[in-house]
């Protein structure tokens, strides 16, 4: 089984409860942190360090950890998730985030999850937030719980469907809102709810016009870095585990890793791929129109 990338994360934001600061402290203590005083921060309550990992805590409960190992400490560690500051929402609400849309191989997929009112604090517990922070261990067992818990939907786009939809469309955030417009209308079969969060993408008027006649009355909300919104992180779980799951089945299928992303590895993989397989294969398992299709192909015809 392939192991999850070396993690790139530098710097990551979160809060806490005010009244819960000293007990992440003393958390912290626990696990060989050592601290430091508010030096000439005045809005800084006080900072600890451990093997090149920095945590900032300043008196409003917002923690900023910057360095080495954010994501190995945000993911195997269970000393923070139950302080996290909860999202009281009054209303239900859909949130919804894709994964897969900066992977040349793999699918599209869009998810949408159903968060009642009654669930914000029992989704904050879980330590749930923005996928792209965590380990593919961690969204596998995320992914199942939100499941147990939460009404939700997924819109698979496969390698094929996409390359197809992008030729016709021209244009991958139509093709976003299309995805999206169908996970939401696919929500809105089953269970009444008026509002719907999504990260912002393009014009919202891309969207509103994708969606049919049952979502024409939800009250649809875009905003940047919307993965902060529990339900929207949900969402980003739900979909990147489908995503990951998706192109390990494509792996086992053509006997070989497709790795994520679209770097030097994925171009490497890419041009074995071709040279094995051809051009109609590789419709079937990437998304064509990436400049990654001209590295594979250039390079075998050179």
């Amino acid at each position: 089984m392939k192991q999850p990338e070396e993690s790139t994360l530098k710097i990551q934001s979160l809060a806490i409860s005010r009244d819960k600061i000293e007990i992440f402290k003393e958390r912290l203590e626990s696990e060989g942190f050592s601290f430091s005083g508010q030096e000439s921060n005045p809005f800084l309550k006080w900072r600890a360090k451990r093997d090149g990992l920095t945590i900032n805590v300043y008196n409003t409960g917002k923690i900023v950890l910057q360095g080495r190992g954010i994501e190995s400490f945000l993911t195997e560690n269970d000393i923070w998730s139950d302080l996290m500051e909860s999202q009281n929402e009054s209303e239900d609400l859909v949130g919804m985030d894709e994964a897969g849309k900066g992977d040349y191989f793999g699918p599209l997929v869009v998810a949408a999850v159903l968060v009642r009112s009654r669930q914000w604090n029992e989704l904050a517990m879980k330590g749930i937030r923005d996928s792209k922070s965590m380990s593919d261990a961690r969204v596998l067992r995320l992914s199942s719980e939100i499941k147990k818990a939460c009404p939700h939907t997924l819109v698979v786009i496969s390698p094929e469907r996409y390359n197809q939809l992008y030729q016709k469309i021209k244009n991958l955030n139509r093709l976003l809102a299309w995805g999206h417009a169908r996970a939401l209308e696919n929500i809105l079969d089953h269970w009444e709810v008026s509002r719907a969060l999504s990260d912002q993408f393009g014009d919202k008027s891309l969207l509103l016009s994708a969606l049919m006649e049952k979502g024409k009355s939800i009250q649809l909300m875009q905003t940047p870095k919307a993965e902060r919104n529990l339900a929207v992180a949900a969402a980003s779980i739900l979909a990147r585990n489908e995503f990951l799951t998706r192109l390990s089945a494509l792996g086992e299928t053509y006997g070989t890793v497709f790795p994520k992303g679209a770097g030097s590895q994925v171009i490497q993989a890419g041009r074995r791929f071709f040279k094995e397989h051809g051009s109609e294969a590789l419709a079937r398992v990437a998304k064509i129109h990436f400049k990654t299709t001209r590295e594979v192909r250039v390079r075998q015809i050179g």
